[in-house]
């Protein structure tokens, strides 16, 4: 049996892979943060962000662990074979793994068979029954909840640039979740394409449906300009935010309408620890720093993974400094007033009525920036995780390449039309995703980002000790350097304190 290699799609750098993560972590939530970071302090919002980012960098190395022994547990079992690997060698390295060339041992744990790195495979080979069933269902919430978000988004966020609702100076903004409000009630203004305020939303659903659905029917690879594009999108954006308020805060010129009360603020008027607020932060930033669900589709065809947990390790540095930046570069310029202002809760808001009109527009559009790239990595995970799912219930190995024309119909187009044909139609029917968005991230979300890698990790290296020999994990390059067995409980400990929190923050909302 041969099995896919890199999504069968070709193969790329460890750089292009790096920008592929940042990519996937720095979302539009990042817009939310610097609301929430003035409300917990700088003091308690600091610490906050720091170990949000360490619990995900730990959780995305034991995800990387995972994915290197499922891989060599396949090649030792002569399952698969790579063009490095032969496989006359795979059984003798069962119980002599310290006797195995450095070599050998590199191509036995690389991370070369995306369908053996995949979520649902690790469940199927790791889980029990049950766990796998609970497994299918937190990713299937979580994946379309996502991509429901997303195509609600963005075509909203388009309409607000490009057909906004205006009368005199009232202008329609949008929230965190692309809803949008204005002080203007006349959807009936013809103002896109021979469309009305309302209407032009579905030309946008349709236009973003067309051009970034095909991406699914694909592999990652393909979608490498659209990632570079939208690289250099975020970095100009993120560095336009930061400049326009550091100029801000060294020549302070108040432009938020309709108080023109944005002035910088003392620092000693900064707050310094609420513990309220700190609430308030977790629930908008516990899931910053997202992306284990998608490593397996973006590490895979890396060509040269040698420093792969050390490259993800600095992604994480890397969007850490980039949040940092722009949270206190914002809470410097903006008072705390400004900031926790309702209407302007996406942070690129507050600069609507900045004097260059170039630079309002950008950053406004800077979501539609963010979800479209992120809209392929989510639906080509998904539609991964649907095929093993479907080959399992089926009974076809992992891997395995069909024969059945039938079959590879069924996986190349039904699959990714059942991932991307569900969220298209939420969205032309409803708009409003508040309860799926709190509901999918809040508890989903948990499951995806810490409990399935921790206790895929857990159970992958208890069955390689048994097949490979008790000292193979310790040999396998790719393992997680929080190596030890303490921060797998340090790991569902912080799980079930995020369930807790997030809950607290939901009820206290409601009230």
């Amino acid at each position: 049996m041969a099995g896919g290699g890199a999504d069968d799609g070709g193969s790329y750098s460890l750089v292009t892979g790096s920008v592929y993560v940042f990519n996937l972590i720095v979302g539009a939530g990042a817009l939310a943060l610097p609301d929430a970071f003035s409300q917990a302090g700088y003091i308690g919002g600091t610490v906050l962000l720091f170990i949000l980012a360490m619990a995900s960098a730990i959780t995305s190395s034991f995800m990387i662990e995972a994915m290197s022994l499922s891989n060599a547990l396949a090649k030792s079992r002569g399952m698969v074979q790579d063009d490095d690997t032969n496989s006359d060698k795979a059984p003798l390295l069962k119980g002599n793994i310290n006797e195995t060339a450095d070599d050998d041992k590199d191509a036995l744990f690389r991370i070369t068979h995306r369908p053996l790195s995949e979520m649902a495979f690790l469940a199927g080979a790791f889980f029990t029954p049950l766990g796998e069933k609970v497994f299918y269902a937190v990713i299937a919430i979580y994946l379309y909840g996502d991509l429901c978000i997303y195509a609600v988004a963005v075509p909203k966020s388009l309409r607000s640039v490009f057909c906004p609702l205006s009368d005199g100076n009232a202008t329609e903004y949008l929230d965190t979740f692309g809803n949008g409000y204005s002080t203007h009630s006349n959807h009936s203004e013809i103002c896109f394409l021979g469309l009305t305020h309302e209407k032009s939303y579905y030309a946008f659903l349709v236009i973003f449906a067309l051009a970034l659905g095909p991406f699914c029917y694909f592999s990652m690879t393909k979608t490498k300009w659209l990632q570079i594009f939208t690289t250099v999108m975020r970095y100009v954006t993120f560095l336009m935010l930061i400049s326009l308020a550091v100029v801000g805060i060294i020549h302070p010129d108040p432009f938020v309408k309709p108080t023109n009360e944005d002035h910088p603020p003392k620092f000693k008027d900064i707050t310094v620890f609420n513990l309220h607020g700190m609430t308030i932060m977790f629930g908008v930033s516990v899931y910053a720093f997202m992306c284990q669900h998608s490593l397996p589709s973006l590490l895979t065809p890396i060509s040269n993974q040698r420093n792969l947990p050390r490259m993800v390790f600095i992604v994480f540095i890397l969007v850490a400094f980039f949040y940092y930046a722009l949270i206190y570069s914002a809470i410097l310029r903006f008072p705390a007033k400004t900031l926790t202002d309702p209407n302007y809760d996406v942070y690129t808001l507050v600069f609507a009525d900045y004097p260059v009109r170039f630079c309002s527009v950008f950053l406004q559009l800077f979501p539609v920036f963010v979800l479209s790239t992120n809209f392929p990595i989510i639906s080509i995970t998904l539609r991964n995780n649907l095929i093993t799912l479907g080959r399992k219930i089926r009974g076809i190995p992992p891997g395995q390449v069909l024969q059945s024309k039938t079959a590879m119909l069924i996986e190349r187009l039904l699959v990714p039309t059942l991932a991307i044909g569900p969220p298209i139609l939420v969205a032309f029917f409803t708009t409003e995703v508040e309860v799926l968005i709190s509901f999918t991230g809040s508890y989903a979300g948990v499951g995806i980002q810490y409990v399935i890698p921790t206790m895929a990790v857990y159970s992958a290296r208890r069955v390689a000790r048994g097949e490979l020999g008790n000292d193979s994990t310790k040999a396998n390059p790719f393992k997680s350097v929080f190596y030890h067995d303490v921060w797998i409980f340090i790991s569902l400990f912080w799980s079930a304190a995020c369930v807790i929190i997030v809950t607290y923050n939901h009820i206290t909302q409601a009230k």
